[in-house]
């Protein structure tokens, strides 16, 4: 009896461990699906919207034709870049279907003043990126004055504009004002599942070896 239980142990124990390893091995090929349409949409030109309600423009470059709703400028913080500890300055900009966009002009140290949106251009480029909350820990926002995470709703109504027509993607500026860093466009996505997976795999391998030496010891 104890030894049919060891067996059926040894059994599971190793089916579980190629099946972490299998599971990682899949996940690296959706990995690099998504990099690979990451960076095409990277590489690809800008291109000129006037309604951004497309998702497919997510890690698009685009140029964007309409004005700066002055009265929305947010600052999110705490933001790290570069091991510093700072701020993201954001804005919302109104297409000219009428469409807001949110708009990251970028990253500043906490000893910045702040800046003045010019009330007169006409366009701005940069890269549609995802809206979504960092992380599961981060705090909801506080309107109008603390916010943790650009959020392009809370944005847009923080702003007195029409939220149901706040853009579901961000732009990220690629040329930020003056005084302000442009936080690169490619997200830093790791890609360690390879690594994963054959440390699954050879867990799997000596837990095998394992069993096979204890299962014919114990026949001694």
């Amino acid at each position: 009896m104890k030894r049919q239980f060891f067996i059926l142990t040894a059994i599971a124990g190793f089916s579980v461990l190629v099946g972490l390893g299998i599971w990682q091995w899949e996940r690296r090929a959706w990995k690099q699906a998504m990099l690979t349409e990451i960076n095409a949409g990277l590489a690809s030109p800008p291109v000129a919207i006037s309604n951004a309600a497309n998702k497919t423009l997510t890690w698009h470059p685009v140029r964007a034709y309409g004005s700066w709703a002055t009265e929305g400028l947010i600052h999110v913080a705490p933001v790290t870049l570069l091991g510093k500890v700072g701020k993201v300055y954001a804005a919302p900009f109104r297409l000219e279907d009428g469409s807001i966009v949110a708009v990251e002009l970028g990253w500043a140290g906490n000893q910045f003043n702040g800046i003045t949106l010019p009330e007169t251009v006409k366009s701005i480029e940069g890269v549609m990126i995802p809206a979504r909350k960092p992380s599961y820990f981060t705090p909801d926002n506080q309107p109008p004055n603390n916010w943790y995470w650009l959020d392009p709703i809370a944005l847009a109504q923080n702003a007195g504009l029409n939220s149901a027509k706040a853009a579901p993607l961000i732009l990220r500026l690629t040329q930020s004002p003056e005084g302000l860093t442009t936080r690169p466009a490619k997200p830093d996505i790791p890609d360690n599942h390879l690594q994963y997976a054959f440390t699954w795999f050879g867990l799997a391998i000596a837990w095998a070896v394992i069993g096979f030496l204890a299962l014919r010891k114990s026949q001694e």
